[in-house]
């Protein structure tokens, strides 16, 4: 069978539609043939096309699950969270050749995580100082539009708002009185001074107890201590503050004693094992980090 147009062609008809005849017919092969390499094409590029989407979801998980097993406990993600809301996806897959189970799914799983959380007002309890503030209209806002007769009050719109009061210093001078005998005035009393955690020291208890809290519980260094003090108007050294700290310790002394006897008495003692990283400075920079006890 012939595959191309011979130079020249046969004068007899009959010899001349056989030779087109065997020409259709190879034309017809070689097409199919295409038809074949075609589909087959479009096939491998499917199938890569769904391996590159596998992998990508593989990888995915491989950082999620690396992230939550290496990362911070506080940086897990919510399920849902990765997942972005684009406008016409449901129509995109659809056209793709998507079934409506999977459409169904995937609309189950996305939405109810996507869906914007209502709004809800913060219960607030009911011992917190309550100030009522009343907005009346205007005088000239008291009459009525059509008639102008003179309007009267039926309700009132109560609205609940949470505000904030900064903390507010205050001085307190303590006056002891002095009492003498006017009849031989030799005798001479003068009350009590009041107990100080620090004695003759400027700070009180509670001046004490908010600087620790902000320092070990808040996690506030002092020299940003300092500097809200002084927004409030009250100027305090870092190095006042340190010895605040340091007095406050030796006061807590006989309850740490207290502590660490009882916890000596028990049979089983637990400790944070948690293995401390740290730099040895005599190494230089070359020394790296090193787990240390």
């Amino acid at each position: 069978m012939p595959t191309a147009i011979p130079a020249q062609l046969p004068e007899d008809p009959a010899a001349l539609k056989q030779l087109v005849a065997q020409l259709s017919a190879a034309l017809d092969e070689k097409v199919a043939a295409l038809d074949e390499k075609q589909a087959l094409v479009a096939k491998l590029s499917e199938e890569k096309t769904s391996l590159a989407e596998k992998l990508e979801a593989a990888l995915q998980r491989l950082r999620v699950l690396l992230r939550n097993h290496f990362g911070r406990k506080s940086e897990k993600l919510a399920p849902g969270q990765t997942l972005l809301q684009f406008p016409g996806l449901m129509e995109i897959l659809e056209k793709a050749g998507a079934s409506a189970g999977d459409l169904a799914l995937l609309r189950q799983e996305t939405e109810p995580d996507l869906a914007p959380h209502p709004v809800r007002q913060a219960a607030l309890d009911e011992s917190l100082p309550l100030e009522e503030k009343t907005h009346d209209l205007p005088a000239e806002e008291k009459s009525c539009d059509k008639c102008g007769a003179a309007m009267a009050q039926i309700d009132s719109e109560d609205s609940m708002q949470l505000e904030f009061v900064p903390a507010t210093f205050k001085r307190i001078r303590h006056r002891r009185l002095k009492y003498a005998c006017k009849s031989c005035g030799e005798c001479v009393k003068t009350a009590e001074r009041p107990l100080h955690p620090i004695m003759k020291g400027l700070p009180g208890p509670g001046l004490l107890a908010q600087t620790l809290i902000n320092k070990y519980n808040d996690h506030l260094p002092l020299n940003r201590q300092q500097e809200i003090y002084a927004r409030h108007g009250v100027s305090i050294a870092r190095s006042s503050l340190c010895d605040w700290v340091r007095h406050c310790c030796l006061l807590f002394e006989p309850l740490y004693l207290l502590i660490r006897d009882r916890v000596l008495q028990g049979k089983v003692i637990h400790a944070d094992e948690t293995q401390v990283k740290f730099r040895l400075q005599s190494h230089g920079d070359a020394c790296g980090d090193i787990e240390g006890d």
